[in-house]
């Protein structure tokens, strides 16, 4: 109910009620959105057994930073809230709990992984360019990272230093013509050069843990989650996600 509710509410406010009748393929959004949810409290539990084979537990600063969670999202449910879906604060505490044991098993699984990103690799770039295609054109300004524009584009943006301006560049069937007004943003660099270490830190985790998972045995009550619907799911004042992260985000 609780994790429901906070992708009911996030997906509506963008999206409007009716995107759970979109399709993803063959499926529904919402049951799309389901399996996803499915697969979270699936992980989160196996992450719970691989930590206490680890001796992974939480010490007293974070059990305080649990109660506080439990504290800070109970106080925002209204008594019809808390009377319809049964939320009680040992309820909470037991789900704080396993998410932030969670949470610290992946902390301490990544910490030693030896992945390395260079300098280059996560360079930021400033650039202004032109662009035109058939009878439209325009002026734009982007702060590019590599792989998000065509290569061709890309190339030639990152072979530019300050102040240095492109010959025509043909990619994708428009026309560029950059120029490049830093070479390096380095505040900018550090902060892709984190993101892109922890996105290969993810992806390696789960490459790894996806091997772990296999050697368990584990039992969903699919009968009693088929009757759940993200639609009718309770729109509640508390948004987990948002309260985990602000006494465990980093």
């Amino acid at each position: 109910d609780i994790l429901m509710s906070d992708v009911k509410k996030e997906y509506e406010e963008m999206f409007g009620s009716n995107i759970w009748r979109e399709k993803i393929g063959d499926a529904d959004f919402e049951s799309y959105i389901k399996d996803q949810i499915k697969s979270k409290l699936m992980r989160v539990k196996a992450m719970n057994v691989k930590a206490k084979e680890r001796g992974v537990v939480l010490g007293r600063e974070e059990k305080d930073s649990v109660g506080k969670a439990v504290d800070a999202f109970y106080n925002e449910l209204t008594e019809s809230q808390i009377s319809s879906t049964g939320i009680t604060k040992d309820k909470l505490n037991t789900m704080f709990t396993e998410f932030a044991i969670a949470q610290k098993l992946y902390d301490d699984l990544t910490s030693s992984m030896d992945i390395e990103v260079s300098a280059d690799e996560a360079r930021v770039i400033d650039i202004q360019y032109i662009a035109k295609e058939y009878n439209a054109d325009g002026e734009y300004e982007y702060e590019l990272k590599r792989g998000e524009m065509d290569a061709a584009f890309e190339k030639a943006a990152f072979n530019l230093s300050t102040g240095e301006m492109s010959s025509i560049v043909e990619s994708a069937g428009r026309y560029y013509i950059i120029r490049c007004t830093s070479d390096n943003d380095k505040a900018k660099t550090e902060v892709n050069k984190s993101a892109i270490l922890e996105k290969r830190k993810l992806e390696q985790f789960n490459t790894d843990f996806e091997k772990y998972e296999a050697g368990i045995y584990m039992e969903f009550n699919n009968s009693e989650w088929k009757k759940l619907s993200i639609q009718d799911a309770y729109t509640l004042g508390s948004s987990f996600e948002d309260t985990f992260n602000a006494y465990f985000g980093k």
